[in-house]
């Protein structure tokens, strides 16, 4: 009996010792948890279920075989829970605040997953008569649902656009 009891000693302790790991890592993923909800709740982690947002505008020039402008890239996201099927955007340009050139709605986004991006690309740009200090602006409009809209516009002087132009 002595010999059986020097093997359960060491098995009981290598039990415990697991059973204290699992203890510390429960408690290690609760703090975790913990951490997680403070972050939400400090608003640094979006929970919105609709969120739109104008990541960048850029100017593709034209080829030398391509007549009347360049194409205008914008780069859209989905920063919400929720998929998006009516996203529209409005593209104008802006002088002193005042606006110059204005497009036509565009709806250029079939739908839109939770967490993708697009691309839009509209041929044919050209902001030859617009002047350097003009800008560009692109603004999504807000979705239904939608309360976050300070990401909605995107601002881009015209003067780093048009280096990117060809005539």
């Amino acid at each position: 009996m002595k010999g059986s009891s020097k093997r359960i000693g060491p098995v009981i302790t290598g039990a415990l010792v697991l059973v204290l790991i699992v203890l510390a890592g429960q408690r290690q993923l609760n703090g975790l948890g913990a951490a997680n909800r403070a972050i939400e709740a400090s608003g640094l982690v979006n929970s919105a279920s609709h969120d739109i947002a104008v990541l960048s505008v850029d100017l593709e020039p034209q080829s030398s075989s391509q007549k009347g402008g360049g194409v205008l890239l914008i780069a859209i996201d989905n920063n919400g829970t929720e998929a998006e099927n009516e996203v529209v955007l409005e593209v104008k340009a802006t002088r002193d605040g005042q606006t110059i050139v204005q497009n036509n709605r565009i709806q250029p986004v079939g739908k839109l997953a939770p967490g993708e991006m697009e691309v839009v690309r509209i041929v044919g740009v050209s902001i030859s008569s617009l002047q350097s200090d003009d800008w560009l602006v692109v603004v999504a409009e807000p979705v239904p649902g939608e309360t976050d809209h300070a990401n909605n516009t995107k601002a881009v002087r015209v003067g780093t656009l048009k280096g990117k132009e060809r005539n």
